[in-house]
């Protein structure tokens, strides 16, 4: 089952605006893949007139949410505080990654001395190892007329294997091949494996000493020009978050 991490933190927000509340409400019902319809990229707001200037205060601009799981999601509230004398408008652009979504709808308009929050939730999946994924917008404080938002965890694999593969170098006409191992941290398996390249075969074997691992055996067992050859060795596995692994692998032939 599919973890969902919620991460709020600051929630101490007297008389919110209609709208940012509303917006939680929502996000909260509805999750991550409710995006809102409005264009990618937004410019920034006209400057306020000298007697209403809105003051941007943010406690915090950065979430580390530590690690988590792949495949886990993170939901987590920045909170936004106007401490001026004039409206602070804020507008949010939705990000061109489709593993972190923002949701406002709409611009927030933040009265003197009130506060709202932008909900933010990033789909770890595709991350490996590291994760740092945000979003930007725009006020119209003059002095912060730009705001960011960034989210960062270290992600644990469902899969630990290596990045890349060097299976080695032969002489024209002859074979060489290179093991590596495969292991689940989930109870996932791997099913089926195949390669990019009509000159490399890759085999399966379960790995008796690792409960769902496998060893994969990269060959080259055509005749390929001199030089260097390179194919990605492709696993399909039993897990829905990382249904495949894609490993780059590199053989040299020499004369």
């Amino acid at each position: 089952m599919r973890t969902i991490r919620v991460l709020t933190g600051l929630l101490a927000v007297s008389a919110t605006t209609v709208l940012a509340i509303s917006t939680v409400s929502q996000w909260y019902a509805s999750g991550p893949t409710a995006r809102p319809e409005r264009p990618t990229k937004l410019g920034p707001f006209p400057p306020p007139a000298a007697n209403a200037q809105p003051v941007l205060s943010l406690p915090e601009d950065t979430f580390d949410a530590g690690t988590i799981e792949q495949g886990e999601m993170i939901r987590h509230l920045f909170l936004v505080r106007n401490d001026g004398i004039g409206d602070l408008l804020v507008r949010v652009n939705q990000p061109t990654c489709e593993c972190i979504t923002v949701s406002t709808g709409e611009d927030l308009t933040i009265a003197p001395g009130r506060s709202a929050v932008v909900p933010v939730s990033v789909d770890s999946a595709k991350f490996i190892d590291r994760l740092v994924s945000g979003v930007d917008g725009f006020t119209n404080d003059p002095k912060h007329p730009q705001i960011s938002f960034l989210v960062r965890a270290k992600v644990k694999p469902e899969f630990v294997y290596p990045t890349s593969v060097d299976v080695g170098t032969a002489r024209a006409g002859a074979t060489v091949e290179q093991t590596f191992l495969v292991t689940s941290t989930a109870g996932s398996v791997v099913t089926s494996v195949s390669t990019t390249n009509p000159a490399l075969l890759a085999r399966l074997r379960r790995d008796k000493d690792s409960p769902g691992g496998v060893i994969v055996t990269v060959t080259l067992v055509d005749r390929p020009a001199v030089g260097e050859h390179i194919g990605v060795i492709v696993l399909s596995t039993s897990s829905r978050v990382a249904p495949e692994l894609r490993i780059p692998a590199l053989v040299n032939v020499t004369e």
